[in-house]
């Protein structure tokens, strides 16, 4: 009951993860026909993949101008202008389709544009929660907004086949750009209890991310955090993304069954963030957390070999489910330990993390499983998962020891 009380009195919270889930599936309802148009444009897949990581190179490389900017105009302004800005990027491309005019040149100066907003927006929209709730439901609030962003992935490709075939492309830009525009009009309604970073900062750029990777040099659970997300990012994407598809090629699956594979993972995921909630951040919680890692990581070599379907969904799902929980543990050890007039810079270094090597991971499984096949590249992705919780396991049981003799003392 009390747990229940919190939450009906995080009203701002509740505001904020309702606008998200709003601008989120408006997002990949774009996503889904940004892919349409281009193949019925060119036919190439070639173009596709082209214009996708044109929106992926300027999200990475302005990620920590975003974290910056979070930390100097506060994340609330950042939440309601990348909102406002992605709906006007929209309002050429409904113009353009109800006139018949739209090229691939149009969509790629879209896809930059998205890139820029999204660098903006993804440090702003974690750091913007402990302004939301009290510091004792942090990590609640955390596996909240990540159960959001994973529902958004399930929820935006299912309605926008459905929008766009009763509705039209042109009206489907029109809706998303208006449900963007009205949740960044929802986020005036957010507060703002942490004042923006001081004028006396380094004024450049630069220098100011320098001062967030400094913190990050000096601050052992923010290295391990950080360094936590750029492996696992590095590890599992491209097994999922490139080797999924390749193993239900093998083995005579069709889309949906494809789909129900990588369902399984996002689900595990969504239930792993509602459970990490749950868990508290002392080291033998977390210590714990990892351990798990050394099942999953043992499983997860062997699913390039499991005959069953049914079988390598229940290894999938686990797999979410261990990453799931690390997610919120993590991004909460961040707004923890993080000075806050810097987290924007720290939560930059995160994302940078994973937006960067992403598409490393999608590059490497594909030369791994060139030469050695499917299963080699399950393998491999298992092994760093087995080694991540071992590493995890010993220096989360340090800390925790560290921390006992320190309160025995």
């Amino acid at each position: 009951m009390g747990a229940l009380t919190r939450w009906t009195r995080s009203k701002h919270l509740l505001i904020f993860l309702a606008a998200k889930m709003v601008a989120m599936v408006s997002v990949q309802i774009y996503t889904v026909l940004q892919s349409w148009l281009v193949l019925d444009l060119t036919g190439s897949t070639l173009a596709l993949g082209t214009l996708l990581m044109m929106t992926t190179i300027p999200r990475a490389v302005l990620l920590p101008v975003g974290g910056v900017l979070a930390d100097r105009l506060h994340p609330r302004n950042l939440v309601i202008g990348t909102g406002y800005a992605f709906a006007l990027l929209l309002v050429p491309v409904a113009l353009l389709l109800r006139a018949g005019g739209l090229t691939l040149g149009h969509l790629a100066l879209v896809a930059l544009g998205m890139g820029l907003v999204t660098a903006l927006y993804i440090p702003a929209s974690t750091s913007i929660l402990p302004d939301l709730v009290e510091a004792g439901f942090l990590q609640q609030a955390n596996a909240a907004n990540h159960v959001v962003l994973m529902l958004s992935f399930f929820l935006g490709p299912a309605l926008a086949g459905g929008l766009i075939t009763a509705a039209g492309t042109s009206t489907t830009v029109v809706v998303v750009a208006g449900a963007c525009a009205l949740c960044a009009a929802a986020a005036h309604l957010l507060p703002r209890r942490r004042e923006a970073a001081e004028r006396t900062e380094p004024s450049g750029a630069f220098r100011a991310f320098a001062e967030g990777l400094a913190v990050v040099w000096t601050n052992r659970v923010l290295q391990g955090c950080i360094a936590l997300a750029a492996v696992l990012n590095l590890a599992v994407p491209g097994p999922l993304q490139v080797g999924l598809p390749a193993l239900a090629a093998d083995r005579g699956m069709d889309p949906s069954g494809l789909g129900l594979l990588m369902a399984s993972s996002g689900l595990g995921q969504i239930v792993g963030a509602v459970l990490g909630g749950a868990f508290g951040r002392n080291g033998r919680q977390v210590a714990r957390i990892m351990a798990l890692g050394l099942v999953a990581g043992a499983l997860w070599t062997a699913i390039g070999w499991i005959p069953h379907a049914v079988a390598v969904m229940a290894v999938l799902a686990g797999a979410g489910l261990w990453l799931g929980i690390l997610n919120v543990v993590a991004a909460t050890a961040i707004q923890v330990y993080a000075p806050p007039h810097l987290l924007g810079r720290v939560l930059s270094l995160q994302h940078l993390g994973i937006v960067g090597l992403q598409p490393v991971s999608f590059l490497v499984s594909g030369w791994v499983m060139e030469p050695f096949g499917t299963p080699a590249v399950f393998q491999a992705s298992g092994v760093v998962l087995v080694l991540t919780a071992v590493v995890g396991t010993v220096l989360m049981a340090r800390e925790h020891e560290r921390v006992e003799v320190r309160s025995a003392g």
